[in-house]
């Protein structure tokens, strides 16, 4: 099957294959196919703060402050990527930072934090919220796998949206 999809990648002209494992198992049987892991994330928990400044903002205004914030070598992702993403958070911004996030449990979670991290007790308390989950760019946890499909494949440095 996967042999299957990255032949399809090839005929369609994308040079390299990206993917995040859901566990270590998956991530050892993706590195079985060649794969290996190429980019990293940060994740950390914090309680509110004092609310700092943030709006609520459409698709089409993220994809624009993302490109902003995002790390060098990182993974653009936009158009029908990030309509989905949409789908099941809200996106703010606020002077220094871009957030994609939703509630879990009665907690929110930052799925992509961009910009100045030390904003996150403010976002919690702007939002209302007593604790929080973030994951922004770093070197912490392996996150994205990465396949070359082609000579010149360029392997990215940060990949932090992933959609099941």
């Amino acid at each position: 099957l996967m042999e299957k999809a990255h032949a399809r990648l090839k005929q369609q002209g994308y040079s390299a294959a990206l993917l995040r494992p859901a566990d270590e198992g998956l991530r050892r049987m993706y590195r079985k196919m060649g794969y290996r892991t190429a980019t990293h994330v940060s994740e950390f928990s914090c309680t509110a703060g004092e609310p700092i400044p943030l709006r609520e903002i459409s698709t089409e205004e993220y994809a624009r402050l993302r490109q902003n914030f995002l790390p060098e070598n990182g993974v653009l992702q936009e158009g029908v990527s990030l309509t989905y993403l949409a789908a099941y958070s809200r996106l703010y911004a606020g002077a220094d930072f871009v957030l994609a996030g939703l509630t879990d449990n009665g907690a929110f979670v930052g799925i992509e934090l961009l910009g100045n991290r030390n904003a996150a007790p403010g976002i919690l308390g702007a939002l209302g919220y007593e604790t929080g989950h973030f994951r922004c760019p770093g070197r912490e946890l392996p996150f994205g796998m990465f396949l070359p499909l082609a000579e010149d494949a360029a392997e990215p440095d940060y990949l932090g949206l992933v959609f099941d």
